[in-house]
């Protein structure tokens, strides 16, 4: 799954996990959790899958492993 700017988007949340940073939830780490929640639902990987397309989703690369 890929969440553009996903890093910039985390940032508020992020920022409690450091050290000697004291750990206050406040409004800027509630707006960039309801951000991170919508990106992720939105997510191309957790569309369905069209199936009229002609194009098939992969799912390996084993048939180019070496033995």
């Amino acid at each position: 799954m890929f969440v553009k700017d996903f890093a910039a988007r985390a940032e508020p949340i992020q920022k409690l996990t450091r050290k000697n940073e004291p750990f206050i939830w406040t409004e800027e780490q509630t707006i960039a959790q309801k951000d991170l929640q919508q990106a992720i639902k939105e997510a191309p990987i957790l569309k369905t899958i069209d199936y009229e397309l002609d194009e098939q989703p992969l799912g390996g690369i084993s048939q180019f492993q070496r033995d």
